[in-house]
């Protein structure tokens, strides 16, 4: 089932459950060693440590997650695992480690959560939360090992069971004009330089909001709205956003691609007053006839990568500024990728210099890899997945990793990249598996 359709469902549920106050299942709180419907996966930059959004999208419990897992731990399960043939064919079902996920450092959070991204110092998670039209930020702590939001209003006796350091939902939330956050990327900060941007785009609406991701007071209650982004005109659908450290913010907008300089998009006087900048340029219509997913840009913000359906195609795409300095995006290349694709990667190794692109199809359980200087496919991953709907790197003494968030049967499976030969091998699936309704497949 794809997730545009479980999405649907599950909206027209929370509406009878907004009607009705109460829960299908009354499920209180999930299972230790579970995720479920996993969004999104963000690794602390320390690299010791990931951490697991569960978006809850068929409110089987009263809330979402975040679980933390200790990548330490998790390699040490898998060395000592007695097989050693990691997870091919049938093993990959027998093949599940959960003793690496954190739980007394889980935190609720609201439903349909989606992205989650760090400030720089890594001090403050945030995560989009589209039932409650707003962004859950949370405090990080003991190295990354412990995430709490202690300072809410919400922290009670009686909000915290002894297994959770914090309810997210109540008190921890930031919210702008503008309702259904998606997705998150962080970048400078026009109004507040010192402050930097969680950049938040909204689905239903052409807007990009702008949150303070540093408070300048440590004693401050926490991050604040600071600015929209929009056009009067734009279409909704902003599913997709990147923005380079120079300042140049691109959203994809269902069939356009536009832009804005945010570090030029006014007087930052008028527009801490005004909470309103329009788009300066409009990059205009990349592909024909289809919808745009996902982007991702290089560090040097000159090559912008560009995940369609209906053509499902992966674009390449020149980013450049004309004799007057105003900025464009060319289209250099495409090549098919694979069906229904739903977001993409990038991946990048220092020695040897290699950069990959992921595509994962969530409705057919594929990841294709693609090498981002000839857009070569180079493999085709399928060992372990069900709904590979996000991705997540990191390195550790073991080697070079990526955990793939499971929408459908919410695990999260672990993949060694080799950096010589770019060969992948799931190793290990974390969680338990969710148990399928009848008629899903």
């Amino acid at each position: 089932m794809s997730v545009f359709f479980k999405t649907a469902a599950a909206l027209v549920l929370a509406a009878v459950i907004t009607a009705t106050g109460c829960s299908p299942t009354e499920k209180d709180e999930q299972p230790p060693g579970t995720f479920y419907f996993p969004t999104s996966i963000a690794v602390h930059p320390s690299q010791r440590y990931a951490y697991v959004v569960s978006s809850n999208f068929d409110l089987g419990y009263k809330h979402g997650t975040i679980k933390v897992i200790d990548l330490g731990e998790l390699d040490r399960e898998i060395l000592a695992d007695a097989s050693g043939t990691g997870c091919g064919g049938t093993t990959c079902a027998q093949t599940r480690f959960s003793g690496a996920i954190v739980e007394d450092s889980t935190v609720r959070i609201g439903n349909f959560a989606g992205t989650a991204v760090f400030n720089p110092a890594a001090s403050r998670l945030f995560v989009s939360q589209r039932q409650d039209g707003a962004v859950a930020w949370l405090n990080v702590s003991e190295g990354g090992a412990r995430l709490d939001c202690r300072g809410s209003t919400a922290d009670t006796p009686e909000a915290q069971p002894s297994e959770f350091v914090g309810d997210c939902h109540k008190g921890h939330l930031i919210s702008s004009g503008s309702d259904d956050p998606f997705t998150l990327a962080y970048g400078p900060n026009p109004v507040t330089p010192d402050a930097g941007c969680v950049y938040v785009a909204h689905l239903k609406f052409g807007v990009v909001s702008c949150i303070e991701a540093e408070s300048a007071d440590p004693s401050a209650a926490g991050p604040v709205f600071s600015a929209d982004f929009s056009r009067g005109q734009s279409p909704s659908g902003i599913s997709d956003i990147a923005i380079t450290a120079s300042g140049r913010l691109f959203a994809t907008n269902r069939f356009l691609v536009e832009g804005a300089n945010v570090l030029g998009a006014g007087d930052p006087a008028s527009l801490a007053t005004s909470g309103t900048a329009g788009w300066l340029f409009d990059i205009g219509y990349v592909a024909g006839g289809g919808e745009q997913k996902s982007m991702v840009m290089t560090p040097d913000g000159g090559t912008l990568f560009l995940l369609t359906r209906a053509p499902d195609a992966l674009i390449r795409m020149s980013v450049g500024s004309d004799s007057a300095g105003t900025p464009y995006v060319e289209a250099m290349d495409y090549v098919p990728a694979g069906i229904w694709p739903e977001r993409l990667f990038m991946w990048e190794n220092d020695l040897p210099a290699r950069r990959l692109l992921y595509v994962a199809c969530t409705d057919n359980d594929y990841i294709h890899v693609f090498d981002a200087e000839t857009l070569y496919e180079i493999a085709l991953l399928r060992d372990g997945f069900d709904g590979p709907y996000w991705m997540a790197f990191y390195d550790t003494g073991a080697g070079k990793r990526a955990l793939v968030a499971n929408f459908e049967n919410s695990t999260v499976a672990v993949v060694s990249i080799d950096p010589a030969t770019m060969a992948h091998q799931t190793l290990a699936v974390i969680g338990n598996p969710r148990v399928k309704a009848k008629g899903e497949y």
